[in-house]
């Protein structure tokens, strides 16, 4: 029972200090802690937003690091863009995947398949209902 009186009565001294600096035109959000109790902080502190069960950065240095790993992210999505581009718009191949030869011919020897003969279009009196006579 005393450790939550405890900390109703600091809740209650957090309050009032928020309301006191906020009657004086400070800028100040008022957030549970991980702990259970409140506190107040300034609105114009460096970090996201405390929340429960996500990553929080509340320093300068985690957002740096963040945003060294966004740079990252970014170099090397435009990195994969380029080299697609470079190569004719195929894709790069799988680590591992057997590279296609350009000695093979056109019937696609070496091929675990035997080449298809082209497709013909379909003639008009084809389709589901008979053709009138």
């Amino acid at each position: 029972m005393s450790f939550s009186n405890d900390r109703e009565r600091h809740n209650d001294e957090v309050v009032r200090e928020h309301k006191a600096a906020l009657a004086r035109g400070e800028k100040r959000v008022l957030r549970n802690t991980k702990e259970g109790g409140l506190r107040s902080y300034p609105a114009d502190e460096i970090g996201f937003s405390p929340g429960r069960g996500q990553p929080q950065v509340t320093t300068w240095w985690g957002m740096g690091i963040l945003f060294c790993f966004m740079v990252l992210l970014g170099l090397g999505t435009l990195v994969v863009l380029f080299a697609v581009l470079a190569s004719g718009g195929a894709a790069p191949a799988p680590m591992g995947a057997p590279k296609h030869h350009k000695g093979a011919d056109a019937a696609g020897a070496g091929s675990r398949r035997p080449a298809r003969p082209p497709r013909r279009p379909p003639s008009r009196a084809s389709g589901p209902f008979p053709t009138p006579v």
